[in-house]
């Protein structure tokens, strides 16, 4: 039986607009900071963040998937910058 999270691994394309958006969120805190990944902390959820350039896009319809407890953030560079 599952009786909780430990921890769940993002992989994001900006490391920055991500830890904004996670940050923003209450109780959501960083709780270590490298060049290329940050581990956030939300209760004792531990939330990594990892930059991966070659994020997947697109949903893989053979990978079931859960509804997210928080809202989705767009991590991906708008352009507007």
């Amino acid at each position: 039986m599952i009786t909780g999270i430990n921890h769940l691994t993002l992989a994001v394309s900006d490391l920055e607009r991500c830890i904004a958006f996670y940050t923003g969120l209450p109780g959501v805190s960083v709780r270590m900071r490298k060049p290329h990944s940050a581990y956030l902390e939300a209760g004792t959820l531990w939330l990594p963040l990892v930059v991966d350039r070659k994020v997947r896009k697109v949903h893989w319809p053979n990978i079931p998937t859960l509804p997210s407890p928080w809202p989705t953030p767009n991590c991906q560079p708008s352009g507007k910058d």
